[in-house]
């Protein structure tokens, strides 16, 4: 099944844009909102043959038999440990990811049959994905509608803390 926008089946992602936030409609009327990154970034090392303008430096605090000790909240506390800091060269490897096969993330989706794949809005930025996706959330009442698979919005609002509350609108 192929994803749609505007009612036009997408094949390719459009320039600039990093992601996508859709709304996956099932067979009983229930639906999902979401969204997804059209692209994944990995740091690996930086080899010999990377030119010189691919090359990032990071500061890596590692101990005395090369391995690494803590992530940066940390770094006081490595240091007394007798880590040491080092500027070390990485790359960074930008792929496409499999989204023209994605179906949603709800862990229900599988108890459903999909109906539609629906692109609702393009993203040029992983920080406007966040901010759209929950604001479609919050906009459509996705806690509150019986229909709708999200169990909760950013990971922080879930139904069952926001039951019994009153609004005056």
């Amino acid at each position: 099944m192929q994803w749609e926008f505007k009612g036009e089946p997408v094949t390719e992602l459009p320039d600039g844009k990093v992601g996508f936030i859709y709304v996956t409609r099932y067979t009983d009327g229930s639906f999902y909102i979401g969204k997804k990154a059209c692209y994944s970034e990995r740091k690996v090392p930086a080899l010999k043959s990377t030119p010189e303008e691919d090359i990032v430096h990071r500061i890596i605090l590692r101990d005395q038999e090369g391995k690494i000790c803590v992530g940066s909240k940390q770094k006081s506390a490595a240091r007394s440990l007798g880590c040491v800091a080092r500027k070390e060269p990485y790359r960074v490897i930008v792929a496409e990811n499999s989204w023209p096969s994605y179906e949603g993330s709800s862990s229900l989706k599988d108890s459903y049959v999909l109906a539609t794949k629906e692109i609702v809005a393009w993203c040029n930025t992983k920080q406007a994905m966040t901010y759209m996706e929950a604001d479609l959330q919050f906009r459509s009442g996705a806690l509150f509608d019986m229909q709708c698979l999200n169990m909760n919005i950013l990971g922080k609002f879930f139904p069952n803390v926001l039951d019994g509350e009153e609004t005056n609108g």
